[in-house]
């Protein structure tokens, strides 16, 4: 196929953001996928932060534009002078909340223009008026892009999204963390990295693992965060049960410290109920860790229906625990190994740009 031009539209602005290659860095798991994509694609990205800014980098053309709020609903003629100017053959678009801009598209764009909206972790609205506008506006979009088809389903169900044929999945994000095989795992280490909030649910993780403790004396757990909502709750059930040693509470750590962390754990817990695509269950399968986490549909698509983790009912501490016991006597090397191949097949940077690059192709030899 041709060379396309794909213009990655981010409308959501980061104000506060002053520096155009502070926003690439600490999004680098959605953007560094552009890294592999630019060798087969021409690309431009439009951004919103606090400032107005243009360079190349990389080959890519990068547009920043300047925005001090996030308005629902705001029309916005620069940006769309600006990306009738960059004359785009694909549009990718992150996330719903600012999707009715694609029906001023169809003023200046060329017809052939396909529109793409990748979603992040946004829930179908109950709100009439959105329903009935998204509903309106799916006719004007090409694909959506969700990291599971029973996600889209729960689109595709209140007739938000129109068809399955339009779905295409994959995770919304990847990482550079790797496994490295000159670190030997530990087999009784378990890592947690994520919020600690009711979502994420770490209380069914800490209560689980007290009780594999006195089944597995040599467990281990760590537990990486920034956010502290229920630290306090988990420390008075940790001096309640008298546990010191087997579960710390590390908090916030260095990206290169955490990968080292990463790669000499054996298993990755996670509680959630929900998730878009888990940033930390990716890091941690990058590196060859074996996820026990909830059966979620994002988690059930990321680890192939479980194939490559061991999956409990959310909230469901006996359940949580029953997997724990089964680790007994278990080959967790050999599961390791095809865990870190899965990742590198389907889940790395590359394996995105080239599921991208199928879709792209596929949109333009089917329409």
């Amino acid at each position: 196929m041709k060379s396309k031009h794909v213009l990655f539209l981010n409308y959501h602005s980061l104000p506060k953001i002053l520096d155009p290659n502070e926003k690439l860095i600490k999004f680098h798991f959605v953007y560094d996928v552009l890294l592999e994509l630019k060798k087969k694609h021409k690309i431009s990205v439009i951004e919103f932060i606090g400032v107005k800014n243009f360079f190349i980098k990389n080959n890519i053309f990068y547009y920043f534009q300047r925005k001090t709020n996030n308005k629902k609903f705001l029309i916005d003629l620069k940006t769309h002078f600006l990306i009738k100017k960059i004359s785009p053959d694909v549009i990718y678009i992150h996330g719903f909340s600012k999707i009715y801009h694609v029906i001023f598209f169809k003023f200046y764009l060329k017809k052939n223009t396909k529109i793409i909206i990748q979603h992040h972790a946004e829930r179908p609205p109950h709100n009439w008026l959105k329903k009935n506008i998204l509903s309106k506006l799916d006719k004007f979009i090409d694909a959506y892009i969700f990291t599971s088809i029973d996600m889209a389903d729960n689109w595709i169900s209140k007739d938000l999204i129109s068809s399955r044929v339009k779905i295409f999945t994959q995770p919304e994000l990847s990482t550079h963390f790797s496994y490295n095989s000159t670190i030997k795992k530990d087999a009784n280490l378990f890592i947690w990295v994520g919020r600690l909030n009711k979502n994420k649910d770490p209380i069914t993780i800490i209560e689980a693992f007290i009780s594999y403790i006195k089944i597995n004396s040599k467990a281990k757990l760590v537990l990486f965060y920034s956010e502290k909502e229920l630290e306090k709750k988990i420390i008075d059930i940790l001096n309640l049960s008298g546990i010191t040693n087997e579960i710390k509470l590390m908090g916030v750590i260095d990206n290169s410290e955490l990968e080292e962390w990463y790669q000499k754990s054996t298993y990755f817990l996670l509680g959630s109920y929900y998730e878009g695509g888990s940033t930390a269950l990716i890091e941690s399968m990058a590196c060859g860790c074996i996820p026990i986490i909830t059966n979620i549909a994002s988690n059930r698509a990321i680890t192939e229906n479980g194939k490559y983790a061991k999956l409990f009912k959310p909230g469901d501490k006996e359940d949580l625990l029953e997997k724990l016991k089964s680790l007994k006597n278990f080959n967790s090397k050999s599961l390791s190994l095809k865990i870190k191949n899965h990742f590198n097949n389907k889940l790395s940077f590359k394996a995105l740009s080239s599921g991208l690059e199928k879709l792209i192709e596929t949109l333009f030899n089917h329409h």
